[in-house]
């Protein structure tokens, strides 16, 4: 009989094991997670924050930086933080958090 080194179970147990980032939400694994942030407390949106589920390096959002109901920069949190010019219009009806996101950069 061969002998198996004893480290050969668990590095077999762990190729196989795969992780349900799922559980404790009631949200599609497909499906991006958008949250709408009032940075000033105004009740309208400043920051709107796309966070999808199958990639770490994929959340970006949409900033409002002088508070006059237009996004003027979107921001990539990829290998680096990446800043682009936009002039798109800030979506009126939605859920807001107050306050600011815990991710940094988009200043």
């Amino acid at each position: 009989m061969r002998y198996i080194p004893p480290i050969a179970l668990p590095l077999l147990l762990a190729a196989c094991a795969h992780s349900d980032n799922t559980a404790g939400t009631s949200e599609s694994s497909d499906a991006t997670v958008v949250t709408y942030y009032d940075r000033n407390l105004d009740g309208i949106a400043d920051l709107e924050l796309h966070e999808p589920p199958y990639c770490d390096d994929c959340i970006w959002a949409l900033v409002d930086i002088d508070f006059d109901r237009r996004y003027e920069r979107r921001v990539n949190w990829s290998f680096g933080i990446i800043k682009e010019s936009v002039n798109l219009p800030v979506p009126g009806d939605v859920n807001l958090v107050p306050g600011n996101p815990k991710l940094r950069g988009w200043e």
